[in-house]
């Protein structure tokens, strides 16, 4: 049983989930700070990830900055958001944070985001039938 604020990759979230998983990394890491940065028209909160490792030369690094889920139906988009955000604290890209000062919006647009895993059903004929949040055999 999964609680809320755990995510995988083999899954699309809720966007309370993926807002719950991104406030539990900025308790577990120094390197994250979750930001808000406003709210959407519907009044949902509009949050940045900020990665940041101390630099020891006092000099500011360059930022890379992803913006996920521009598109209320780009739900992989999250996806990937959220696994360059795991790449960075403990894989691959760990080694980056001495460069670079990443900032990374998960989803931009979360009323769409939300709107689609509640309101709209999958047009592909293959899809007929379930809703959204629905997990395929």
């Amino acid at each position: 049983v999964r609680t809320i604020g755990e995510i995988d990759w083999y899954d699309y979230y809720q966007l309370e989930d993926i807002y719950a998983h991104l406030d539990r990394l900025a308790v577990e890491n120094p390197y994250v700070e979750v930001i808000k940065y406003g709210q959407s028209y519907e009044s949902r909160d509009l949050k940045v990830v900020k990665i940041s490792k101390f630099c020891e030369t006092g000099e500011t690094k360059p930022i890379i900055f992803i913006e996920a889920n521009t598109h209320a139906r780009e739900w992989i988009t999250s996806a990937i958001a959220t696994y360059i955000i795991n790449e960075i604290l403990c894989g691959t890209l760990q080694e980056r944070l001495d460069q670079f000062d990443f900032y990374i919006v998960p989803v931009g647009n979360p009323d769409g985001y939300v709107y689609s895993h509640t309101e709209i059903v999958m047009e592909d004929d293959s899809e007929i039938g379930r809703t959204p949040t629905e997990k395929r055999i």
